[in-house]
């Protein structure tokens, strides 16, 4: 008749030879935990959310979150706002593949509110009818320019149609370079020519037209003498460590 006295000497055997058995099974169980928590945790809907796009080389966009905790409590938004979210999109000029998909993904997807563009992002988008115009923001106070130059952003209405012609102009873009202050500290952000957009596909235009006055208020500062001594746009390195 068969022993099924469990001994300690059967255990230390029996984990022996399962070890690697449990282990896995435990780290599937925290796996599917985690996916669990995932899947149910509340996430805000798209009309209650900003999410904001850097652009370029290199973004710490992590840096910016006490930024946004403060933006949530300090905005007079027009309707509700729960979260607001920065993202980087490293883009390293024509030839970084992965970073263009990456960009035209998000895009396509319909993903963001505000973005940080080059110049020629922002002419592409701007043709392709994909920005929201700025000027009635502008007019009603909502976003103050400064002494931005606004016929350098204002481009052709796109006709609403083939062989329809353009029907006025509009700004749809502010230039991002006096905002130096996202270059210094943990950001490093170079907004040299970078310019924010707004996307026509947001579903919080307004509120978004809020935090984009709100951001050139907090981060325009006084060009820095440092500035003159960086190589110009699009050639600095994609490091975290550039020492700005």
């Amino acid at each position: 008749m068969p022993s099924t006295r469990m001994t300690k000497d059967k255990i230390k055997t029996h984990w022996h030879y399962h070890r690697w058995i449990y282990l896995l099974i435990a780290l599937l169980s925290a796996f599917a935990l985690n996916m669990l928590f995932t899947v149910t945790a509340y996430h805000p809907p798209r009309e209650r959310r900003l999410d904001v796009q850097l652009v370029g080389m290199y973004a710490n966009a992590e840096a910016l979150t006490p930024f946004a905790e403060e933006a949530l409590e300090t905005l007079p938004f027009v309707s509700e706002v729960e979260e607001i979210n920065f993202y980087a999109i490293s883009l390293n000029g024509d030839q970084d593949i992965y970073g263009q998909q990456k960009y035209m993904v998000m895009l396509g997807a319909n993903e963001g509110d505000i973005y940080f563009i080059d110049r020629r992002n922002l002419e592409q988008l701007a043709d392709m009818g994909a920005l929201a115009p700025l000027d009635d923001y502008i007019e009603r106070g909502i976003l103050n320019p400064g002494e931005r130059d606004l016929l350098a952003v204002t481009y052709p209405e796109p006709p609403p149609e083939e062989g329809v012609s353009s029907r006025g102009e509009h700004v749809y873009a502010l230039q991002a370079e006096p905002m130096y202050a996202l270059m210094d500290g943990d950001v490093q952000f170079d907004v040299r020519d970078k310019y924010m957009v707004l996307m026509g596909f947001s579903r919080n235009q307004e509120n978004a037209a809020l935090l984009m006055d709100y951001m050139m208020k907090t981060f325009e500062i006084p060009e820095p003498e440092w500035i003159s001594n960086l190589p110009p746009p699009g050639e600095m390195q994609s490091d975290p460590m550039m020492g700005f």
